[in-house]
This record gives structure tokens, sequence and C-alpha cells, in this order.
């Protein structure tokens, strides 16, 4: 029942994203929370705010706007630029923020997109790089000027960031279209593209041989980027919505039907099918000996590199058991979580045991 709601919800984002700027505020925004870690600091964007949290104490430092804004809100993990100096914030309003890490006040804001962004920005040595569901790839300096003579554009909506490539000097980026393409990180010029076979909302994974490695609505795909050719395909139970996660010539990814895979990256060989509680939609969190899985139904899965089960699922929230959509995030020896639903609470932070460290987060109100 719940996977239902579920699709029916990503159902509703998307015709919210493709239709005209005009009708499109008939749609309540809708998502779940992004978040970032720098040092001993967590970057949350839920709903109308961005707040900035201490991972020592748990306890909020700022937040953007002071005053929620009802044309305002965020769900994509914000990003810092290399030098730390600015935050790049996505927001469903169609405008790329750039605010103070510290202050979280507002520096810049790009506002030449059409449509919502859905994605968190890739943010280079050269530039930011964001997809929106307008169709186009904006790429911008650090200053928020056009890094190209035009955007790029793929033509459907795009729901992923895309992934940079430093040996091929592009970019790779996948669209609802159903095409990959390889475009020129310079010049933002096509360099090729690739029928998928179906629609694409998940940011590719490249192995250590420059294999890249996408998910689809159907498959998780095996592609050779020098002839340009699906090697290998692995058909999954449901749709995947994110993509998967490389480490070590392993690939580690879920389903909406709540099947957590782990393959072998070099052939698609099935290492481990596990059957989780409830729908995977977001990319796991894979550390030097644990893998880390969240779902809709509230329960973090811990697994070894192997895909066996380390302990028994730990469920978050109080009273009422939250909806983990956001993929864990690790920071030091500590695991952060950011559930969704009926609990207020917005950020949980547990150790290796599953402890908490501190008390949940709660945005003051």
């Amino acid at each position: 029942m719940k996977t239902k709601l579920l699709l029916l919800l990503i159902l509703v984002i998307l015709l919210a994203s493709t239709l005209s700027s005009c009708s499109s505020n008939l749609y309540a925004a809708t998502s779940w929370p992004g978040v970032t870690v720098h040092e001993n600091t967590a970057y949350v964007a839920y709903n109308q705010h961005i707040y900035s949290i201490n991972l020592e104490t748990g306890v909020e430092i700022k937040r953007y706007p002071e005053k929620a804004d009802r044309a305002k809100t965020f769900y994509a993990a914000p990003v810092l630029t290399p030098d730390g100096a600015q935050l790049i914030a996505a927001g469903y309003d169609k405008v790329l923020y750039s605010l103070d890490p510290v202050t979280l006040e507002e520096k810049n804001a790009f506002k030449g997109a059409t449509h919502r962004y859905i994605a968190s920005p890739l943010v280079t040595e050269t530039g930011i790089y964001a997809a929106n569901t307008d169709g186009n790839l904006y790429a911008l300096d650090f200053q928020f000027q056009p890094l190209w003579d035009k955007p790029f554009p793929a033509g459907q909506p795009l729901w992923a960031a895309p992934v940079a490539n430093a040996e091929c000097g592009c970019l790779y980026l996948t669209s609802m279209d159903t095409y990959l393409f390889a475009i020129d990180i310079a010049t933002g010029g096509e360099k090729w593209k690739l029928d998928l076979g179906a629609a694409s909302v998940g940011a590719p994974a490249i192995g250590e041989d420059g294999t890249l490695y996408v998910s689809t609505f159907s498959e998780m795909l095996a592609i050779n980027p020098a002839s340009r050719e699906i090697a290998f395909r692995y058909k999954t139970d449901g749709m995947v919505w994110s993509g998967p996660a490389y480490a070590d010539g392993r690939l580690y990814f879920g389903d909406i039907k709540g099947t957590f895979y782990v393959l072998e990256a070099s052939t698609l060989g099935e290492i481990k099918k596990i059957t989780t509680d409830g729908t995977i939609v977001s990319t796991p969190l894979v550390t030097p000996e644990t893998v880390y899985v969240t779902t809709q139904a509230g329960s973090l899965y811990t697994f070894d590199r192997d895909g066996n089960e380390l302990r028994s699922p730990q469920k978050f929230g109080i009273e009422k058991v939250s909806e983990l959509y956001a993929p864990a995030v690790a920071y030091g020896n500590q695991i952060l979580l950011t559930p969704s639903g009926v609990n207020e609470m917005l950020l949980y932070a547990v150790d290796a045991n599953g402890n908490q460290s501190w008390a949940p987060f709660a945005p003051a109100k």
C-alpha cells in the first residue's frame, strides 16, 4: 500500500515538474530531506528552511530563511564549493542559491531555470553544474555567471545530478527521455548519447576501469563508454529510483519493492538479493566495513560488504515510526538519518551499534 502511495507521490512531483511555470504552483512541493556534512556541521534542507546543525551537540546554529517563506522550499542536499566559501542550495522555487556557510545569509542567486530543481548541483573546481526539470543542465562559475554559451538541452526533465569524469573531460547525465549523455565539461557540447531503453533518475557510478553503472526504471546497466555500448544488464524486481553505490568492484542498490541488491560489478552477477520491509529510494551508504540501507518503513538496515545482515533493522521515531527515504550519511563514527513523515524529528545521529549520540534534532517553531 505504501509503495503505491510513493508511486503516486512520484507521479505528482513529475507532473508538477513538467507543467508550465504558471500552472505548477497548483501543486504543493513535497519530498524528503537532503543533508550534507562539513567538519562538525550538518546542513539539512527540508520544506521551507535550510538548517545548520552542530553535530557535537545536535543543536541548531542557523536557518535560511530566518522566517518561513511560502515561496521557498528546499529538499536537495546543499553542496559546499571547494574553497568552503559558499553553500550552494537548489530550490523547488526554480532558484539556485549561494549562502554563506557560517551565517546562512544569501550571497547570490541564479534565476535562469524555468522549473524545479530536484537534484543537488554538482560542484567541482571548475564550476557549478545544476540539472533542472526544465530539461536543461546549467553550468555556472562561482559568481553565478554562465560557463557555457547556453545550457545543455537534454529535452526532458533532469532529476539526477551529473557525474564528472576528469579522464574524458566530460559529464555523464541521465534523463527522463531514456538517454545517457556524455557532455564536454569545457564547452557544454554533446560528445555522445546512448539510449538506455527506459527513463533514469539516478546518477551514474563510475568503476575503476571507467565502466558506467546506470540504473533505469527496470534494470541496472553496465556501459562501456569507449564503445558506447551496454555490456551487461541486470533485471530488477522493481523500479530503481537512485543510482548505485560502487565500492571495490561491487554495486549496492535497492528498488521501490524493497529489494536490496549486491552485484559483482564486472559482470552484474548477483551476489546477494535481500527483501527488506519497505521501499528503497536512496543510494546505500557504503563505509569501509558496512553498508547502510534506509527504507520507507522507517528502518535502518546494516549489512557487511558481502550483504550479510549485521543486526536487526532499527526503527526511528517517537510514538509513530518515521519514514526513511533519504540516504544515511556518515560523520566520523556516527551515522546521520533524516526522517520524513509524522514525527517532527529531523535529524538523528547514531553510532556504529545503533545507539543515539544525542537527542534527535527537532526544529524550533
